[in-house]
């Protein structure tokens, strides 16, 4: 959820990183900690952050999105 003047708009990550809103210390806060949960139990079950299609092991995205080259943009 983001605001957006008066209102709350439901916004995705993608369009975080799409339209400029990553640089929002708050998000990047969040997709590092997300990162490192993943790192530290890689064999743990979970979405891309991106696109809901299951995540490589140790990893936050899928390798559909990793091939899109998210990766630099979300690792960094």
């Amino acid at each position: 959820l983001m605001k957006d003047g008066d209102k709350t708009v439901l916004r995705t990550l993608e369009s975080f990183i799409r339209e400029d809103y990553f640089t929002n210390q708050h998000v990047c806060d969040l997709v590092n900690e997300w990162n490192g949960k993943a790192k530290d139990d890689k064999w743990a079950h979970r979405l891309c952050l991106l696109c809901k299609n299951k995540a490589v092991a140790g990893k936050t995205l899928c390798p559909e999105c990793i091939h899109n080259d998210m990766e630099d943009i979300i690792y960094g």
